[in-house]
């Protein structure tokens, strides 16, 4: 988490926190490449005879799987990419922390009360 401060004059005028995604592009670029590599290997194995028979056919086959499970797992990071955007129109991230701020507050409040009642038994 990192707050930016912007400044004019010497005076703070607005300061937020930059709260990032929790699913990294960098990962998602990732799954990205490994499904296009997979998708290229899938296609010079099945239109080219760079190997013949049963060896063809196995790879082939395995990278027709790879090239589907990736791509799988690259929309779906995609989306979760999508959905913990702070910045975007979905704002789960900032839900999340609103909630867990929400949970805090209510926290110390008990802990205000519970040693209210407890200063109170002691008085009596």
């Amino acid at each position: 988490m990192k707050s930016d401060s912007i400044r004019s004059g010497g005076d703070v005028i607005q300061e937020r926190s930059d709260y990032k995604n929790w699913m990294p592009k960098g990962m998602v670029h990732g799954t990205l490449a490994g499904t296009l590599v997979c998708l290229v290997l899938f296609i010079i194995f099945g239109c080219t005879g760079l190997f013949s028979g049963v060896a063809n056919t196995v790879l082939f086959v395995v990278f027709l799987v790879a090239t589907v499970v990736c791509a799988c797992v690259t929309i779906w990071m995609a989306l979760m990419y999508r959905a913990f955007d702070y910045n975007g129109k979905r704002k789960m991230s900032k839900q999340i922390f609103s909630h867990l701020y929400l949970c805090f507050r209510q926290e110390m409040n008990n802990r205000e009360t519970a040693n209210l009642l407890l200063k109170t038994n002691q008085q009596t």
